[in-house]
């Protein structure tokens, strides 16, 4: 039962005909619907990427980024055939001119995306505890897998896999916390609010945040479960709150220096995790999908002199792609010195917006930390029942 006919009646026969295929059932939504189509749509570029260039598709996109999860799946899955066609260079220029006007959609929108409304699903990570808190009773079993360091494209490759298990994902973008590294984002999603700058990042304090938030909500503390790996063996059955971090994919992403190489390992990863997410839901849990932050392949510009360092000795405070000060005269000499529009600058910290680093100059390397459309426009993937 569909309830948006007009949308229906205004599709190709092709398109009707896949839309026969998923057998779907139950009541369709407007909502819904648009999803299946997007899925369609998508499915039939995948098909023809051998024969569509990338270059070609990415010139071809003049996003409207609000529409953030059409315009960031789009410019991804052009990435994504970039990568397949050993284009990511040629692609750069392209890339290059999209990151320029997603940065313009994040001065007007990005910092607003933090404290909004959750209800209808979350905008920004430390939005998704609130947001599973408010969709589940406490009986419902619920798994969120946290890959760290997964752009939206790489998800995409995840997601072929998916479909080809008979798993239909649904998948929103939304933003990372920035600076995207993960002691602020990662911490973001498992406190469900605003990260700590005084936090110490690891497995055990993931842990105590994932219990403290869903005990707070009357889940029974033997009903939760923290797993740092890829494994749920053991937590199949007694387990309704189940938080798994992997973190493959960001150790991979560290040590590739070129995107063909990190593509060959995310298609490898991506068909065992998939096989453990068919595990989860087979098993009766809805399963949540997201990350920290993306990824970028960067060039570098130079290293920070030992007097740029001296304010910037606490965890975390500097990077690749940021910086986090201690203090405003230090951090306003630095951008005076280096130029205004190459970062963005909120508070105590800066963020390279383009493909920059802190490193040798060029020095190639996938990393993170700045606010570049590939490591802040992030998935968020539902899974239901």
């Amino acid at each position: 039962n569909i309830s948006d006919r007009k949308t229906l009646a205004a599709q190709s026969p092709t398109v009707l005909e896949a839309l026969f295929a998923k057998k779907l059932q139950g009541n369709i939504t407007a909502s819904d619907l648009a999803h299946h189509l997007l899925e369609i749509e998508y499915g039939a570029r995948l098909s023809e990427k051998s024969e569509t260039d990338a270059v070609e598709m990415l010139a071809a996109l003049e996003p409207n980024w609000a529409d953030l999860t059409g315009s960031v799946e789009a410019v991804s899955a052009g990435v994504l055939a970039a990568a397949r066609q050993d284009k990511y260079d040629e692609a750069s220029k392209e890339l290059e001119r999209l990151n320029n006007g997603f940065q313009a959609y994040v001065d007007q929108n990005y910092f607003a995306a933090l404290n909004s409304s959750y209800v209808l699903g979350p905008k920004s990570v430390n939005r998704i505890l609130p947001y599973l808190s408010t969709k589940h009773k406490p009986e419902d079993k619920i798994a969120l897998l946290v890959v760290d360091g997964m752009a939206y494209w790489q998800y995409l490759v995840l997601q072929e896999k998916l479909l080809d298990m008979g798993i239909t994902p649904k998948a929103n973008a939304i933003f990372a916390w920035m600076p995207t590294i993960t002691m602020l984002s990662r911490q973001a999603i498992f406190r469900g609010d605003i990260p700590l700058l005084d936090y110490k990042q690891n497995p055990n304090s993931e842990e105590k945040l994932w219990n403290a938030w869903w005990v707070a909500k009357g889940v029974a503390s033997f009903d939760i479960k923290y797993i740092y790996g890829e494994t749920a063996d053991e937590c199949l059955a007694n387990t309704r709150r189940l938080a798994m971090v992997t973190v493959v994919l960001d150790e991979v992403m560290h040590i590739a220096e070129r995107l063909d190489l990190l593509l060959a390992c995310t298609e490898a990863w991506a068909r065992g995790f998939a096989r453990l997410i068919g595990k989860l839901h087979q098993n009766g849990f809805t399963v949540y999908i997201t990350t920290d932050h993306g990824n970028v392949l960067s060039t570098g510009t130079g290293t920070l002199s030992p007097a740029e360092k001296t304010h910037l000795f606490q965890d975390g405070s500097r990077g690749a792609r940021h910086l986090i000060y201690n203090a405003e005269v230090p951090l306003q000499q630095f951008v005076e010195g280096h130029g205004v529009s190459a970062f963005l600058r909120h508070d105590n910290w800066l963020a390279y917006r383009g493909t920059e680093a802190f490193a040798k100059p060029g020095k190639r390397q996938i990393t993170h930390g700045g606010s570049h459309l590939l490591e802040t426009a992030i998935p968020f993937v539902t899974i239901e029942l």
